[in-house]
């Protein structure tokens, strides 16, 4: 079962769905069809949080480049940093 466990960890899965997979199979059911469901559901998140990874890396490059043409004497002490005010004037 520790195999299971690790290799159904690396796959992405939580204790709590790898307890759930046991689960279904220490009732003397065959987990497959419910293993399907939570690889499926893994796989979509992974690809949401590669969307949110994508504008995220996208939005700093922005930063970054906006704030080539920053000078750090204007920053203004009512800002913390205008790298970061910058991006959302």
């Amino acid at each position: 079962r520790l195999k299971f466990i690790r290799s159904a960890q690396t796959a992405g899965l939580t204790l709590s769905e790898i307890g759930s997979i046991i689960t279904v199979r220490d009732a003397g059911e065959v987990p497959c069809g419910h293993v399907l469901d939570l690889l499926s559901a893994k796989l979509v998140d992974v690809h949401r949080r590669q969307q949110e990874l994508a504008l995220l890396e996208s939005e700093l490059h922005h930063l970054i480049e906006a704030s080539q043409s920053l000078d750090p004497g204007d920053c203004e002490a009512g800002s913390v940093c205008h790298v970061i005010a910058q991006a959302h004037r």
